[in-house]
Order: structure tokens, then C-alpha cells, then sequence
């Protein structure tokens, strides 16, 4: 699974590597377009043995949000574009705040498209003093929820400070954040620690969200006493939890007030002195907001066919998952380190010319593996891909185009016709 950051890096990395010739080569671009149309899909029936993995851990740090125009859950999730109206009105404002005298936690607003949760908190430290939290464990109803995209501090393995200071520079007394949940897992199974990949899977198929007229939210906050002082680190010390300088200090990063748990110095030098669990009770009215798909099936071009297993697209997001298995040989752009870009079809051509993989849309995360014979020969290799929301109108159609570290492979560009449903 890739993050935003590595999707950058290796997107940034195919473009310097691929921008040679196709300027050059203005022909190239009607080859390209021409192929890309394939051949119409021949419908087959979705076989559930093609499991995908499904990697939708995805971290978005606090940084994100001090570039939103506005704190609000429809800027996060529309990354400060404007939102369709069909989705404006779904939003719940909240407004219900649970405090003690070490924590207070504010429900603001609340979201839900019919498949996913989101929600935003307001995290305070009412005591003035230096304080330490982290946030976690959700339950809807008392179930456990799984969720796809965070931002920091919701996590089992980051604290965030409040109040107090980091050479010299005071911290501030609150923090915003924002999460969407997508599914429940299994009441039965014991949930600790971040969820397997076959156990995300399972629970997306098994256990997916669902309209609520009355359901309580609930959510974990421990609270810690600082024992030292807090010490600043860089961004990639933070991240890798290996710290340059040693001292006896607290390790942060400063303009965050982040604190990586999994790498705190031993001994111990913060002391829990609170365990909460606030709940707030939320609706999750019934909704159909506009989706497009494609039809199940085989789409071919000269290089391959994709057997395409699901598709669909919202406002709000969407799931493509598909498999290829005529590897015999693979093609030059399957192997452990391919990517695809998704491109809708009334911006493709341009991108095509400019090598802009800007205009692709946004990918939440995606994942993919290889199954292979005995003796190790390539049989079937499959890939998902999830989608972060689309502010302005869905496409009819996009064209999926491969890429790994060294190269775009434009001539591999299959073009995949979407439908309203």
C-alpha cells in the first residue's frame, strides 16, 4: 500500500522519466487514444474468489488541515473545492461537547453517504497544563469501526500535545481533526491494534455501514502527564522513530504537538493518568447521492486485457477492483511496483500532451499483488484502488493508464465507459 507522499514521489518520479519523446511524437497521441478504446467489455459474472486486499489505511497528517480555507468537514473531504449541493445537504451539525477536568472532546459535524462516516472533533485540553492524548477505538453502537482515512492524532500510536511548549514556542490548547469510517468489524473478535488486510476486507464485505434513525458514536482518549520536557525533532524522525540527538527530553514535532508512541524513549516518560470514553449520539439518515459504474467484464487494448470486477463512482468517492491474468509473457508494466492513474475521459488527450498526472483522479490508496504457481510463474494479478471525492461533475468514462518508478506507459491507456445507475 502506498500513502499520499509515496503516490507523489512516484508519480513526480514517472513524469521526469517519461517526458521524453511524446512531445516529439504528436502521432503517438491518436495511437494512443485509438487503442485505449478497446474493444467493447463481454460481460461475465463477478466471482468473489478474486479477493483484493484492501489497504485504506491512510494517515493524513495535521499539516492538511491548516491549508483547508475552513475547518469544516466538507473542505477536508473536498480538499477546500466546492462540494455538489446533493452532498451539502448531508451534513449534521453536531455540537456536543463531552468534557472532564483533564479532556474535553467536541463533536462538530457529522457525514454520511450512505457508506461512509465522517466525522469531526475538536480535541481540548481544558487545564492549561502540559498534557498528552491520544485518540482511538471508535464503536458505533458498542461494534468497532474500521476506518479508512485519518488525520493526526486519531491513531493508536500518535499522542498529541496540548499546552506547554517546545523551545520556547507555547503549543496550543486544542486541535481539530477529521476521520471517515467504513465499515464495522466482528462484535466477536477480539480488536486491538491496527486491522489485518484480510480482516479489512472482510469486514468491508461483511459488516458495511448502514442507515441509522438513532445510533451512538463513541470514542477512546487517553490522557497522559508529561514527565520531561519536550524535545523538537525533525519530520523524518518523527516518522521513523530513530531520533538524531539524545536526551532526556520528550521527542515532538514541534509544529504538529505529534508524538510517536511506538518509539517513546525507555524508561517511560509519560505517566497515563486518565482513561475516557465520550459518546455522542448521531443519525445516519438513509441517502442515495449520484453513482456511475461500469459494467463488469472484459475491456481489451493491443497490450492486455483487464477483467474488470466492480467500478463505481460517487461524489463522495468509489472502488475500482480488476485482475489481469494473460501473463504469458506479463506485460512490461505488471510487476510489484506498478501503479495506475485514472484519468477522466474529457481531460485524457490533454494530459496525454502535458504529461499531467495532476489531472488524474485522486486516489485515496491502492494495493495490488501477484498469485503465482508452485514453480513460481505469474498466473493472475490483481489490484484495487480507492478514491478520494470528485468536486466537479463525474465522467461518463475514464482511462486507466499504468506507471511504476521508472515510466508512464501511455500505450497501455484502456478506456472504461461509466453509466449512471
Amino acid at each position: 500500500m502506498k500513502n499520499d507522499r509515496q503516490l507523489q514521489e512516484q508519480v513526480r518520479s514517472a513524469i521526469d522519466a517519461c517526458t521524453r519523446g511524446l512531445d516529439n511524437a504528436p502521432s503517438l497521441r491518436h495511437q494512443v487514444l485509438a487503442k485505449a478504446k478497446g474493444a467493447p467489455p463481454v460481460k461475465k459474472k463477478f466471482s468473489a474468489a478474486l479477493a483484493l486486499a484492501f489497504a485504506l489505511i491512510l494517515l493524513t497528517s495535521s499539516a492538511l488541515a491548516a491549508t483547508l480555507l475552513k475547518p469544516d468537514i466538507l473542505s477536508w473531504l473536498f480538499r477546500s473545492e466546492e462540494a455538489p449541493e446533493e452532498v451539502v445537504t448531508l451534513v449534521q451539525q453536531n455540537g456536543s461537547t463531552r468534557q472532564t477536568a483533564n479532556a474535553a472532546l467536541t463533536l462538530s459535524e457529522t457525514f454520511f453517504d450512505g457508506k461512509e462516516l465522517s466525522v469531526h472533533f475538536t480535541l481540548q485540553n481544558p487545564t492549561g497544563k502540559p498534557l498528552v492524548y491520544t485518540i482511538h477505538h471508535a464503536k458505533l453502537n458498542d461494534v468497532p469501526l474500521i476506518y479508512g482515512t485519518a488525520q493526526l492524532p486519531y491513531s493508536n500510536y500518535t499522542g498529541q500535545a496540548l499546552c506547554g511548549q517546545v523551545d520556547g514556542a507555547p503549543l496550543p490548547a486544542e486541535d481539530t481533526f477529521f476521520v471517515s469510517f467504513i465499515a464495522t468489524s466482528d462484535a466477536t473478535e477480539e480488536w486491538e491494534g491496527e486491522v489485518s488486510e484480510n480482516a479489512l476486507f472482510h469486514s468491508i464485505s461483511q459488516y458495511p455501514l448502514q442507515p441509522l434513525d438513532a445510533a451512538t458514536l463513541s470514542v477512546r482518549v487517553d490522557v497522559f502527564e508529561p514527565l520531561a520536557e519536550y524535545t523538537a525533532v525533525s519530520q523524518t524522525e518523527y516518522a521513523s522513530g530513530e531520533y538524531d540527538i539524545v536526551t532526556d527530553g520528550l521527542p515532538i514535532l514541534a509544529d504538529e504537538g505529534l508524538m510517536n508512541m511506538a518509539s517513546l524513549p525507555s524508561p517511560s516518560r509519560l505517566k497515563k493518568i486518565e482513561s475516557l470514553e465520550f459518546s455522542f449520539p448521531i443519525t445516519m439518515k438513509e441517502t442515495k447521492i449520484t453513482t456511475l459504474a461500469a459494467a463488469p467484464g472484459e475491456y481489451k487494448n493491443d497490450l492486455y486485457t483487464l477483467h474488470l470486477d466492480h467500478f463505481t463512482l460517487t461524489p463522495t468517492g468509489g472502488l475500482l477492483e480488476g485482475h489481469i491474468t494473460d501473463l504469458s509473457p506479463a506485460p512490461a508494466f505488471v510487476s510489484s511496483e506498478s501503479f495506475l492513474s485514472v484519468f477522466p475521459e474529457d481531460v485524457f488527450e490533454q494530459a496525454l500532451e502535458t504529461q499531467d498526472h495532476a489531472l488524474s483522479l485522486h486516489i485515496a490508496s491502492y494495493s495490488s499483488g501477484m498469485s503465482t504457481t508452485p514453480d513460481l510463474q505469474p498466473t493472475d494479478f490483481h489490484f484495487s484502488v480507492d478514491f478520494r471525492s470528485t468536486a466537479g461533475e463525474l465522467p461518463r468514462g475514464v482511462y486507466l493508464v499504468w506507471l511504476d518508478d521508472h515510466q508512464t506507459y501511455w500505450d497501455s491507456a484502456l478506456h472504461v465507459p461509466l453509466l449512471p445507475q
